[in-house]
């Protein structure tokens, strides 16, 4: 699954009132939230870096991390699939490590 960040959701916040389409802050963000316990918050973050970047890795894997303990599996592992038709090498890897993770949890 993705790598967490240790940071406070304040630098993000930060980040974003300088530049409110930063699209990694707002992954961040809804990622730091989520870890800490404001899922809601956290998964609206998501949602929004994803509506601005429907193609970036990281909101799709952290918005996989947030719907799959919801229940909603086949949401989760249809972010996971998306990424796996990434060029980018390092989040294929993720992206198939979350896909076996999910299916475990689920029984698929």
């Amino acid at each position: 699954m993705p790598v967490r960040s240790a940071r406070r959701p304040e630098q993000f916040e930060r980040a974003l009132a300088l530049d409110p389409d930063h699209v990694e802050a707002r992954v961040n963000l809804g990622a730091t939230l989520a870890e800490s316990g404001h899922s809601e918050e956290g998964l609206r973050n998501l949602e929004a870096a994803f509506e601005m970047a429907p193609e970036f890795g990281g909101a799709r894997l952290n918005l996989a991390v947030l719907l799959a303990p919801q229940g909603d599996w086949q949401g989760a592992l249809g972010h996971c699939q998306r990424v796996l038709a990434s060029p980018e090498a390092a989040e294929r890897r993720v992206a198939a490590a979350a896909i076996a993770e999910i299916r475990a949890m689920c029984g698929f």
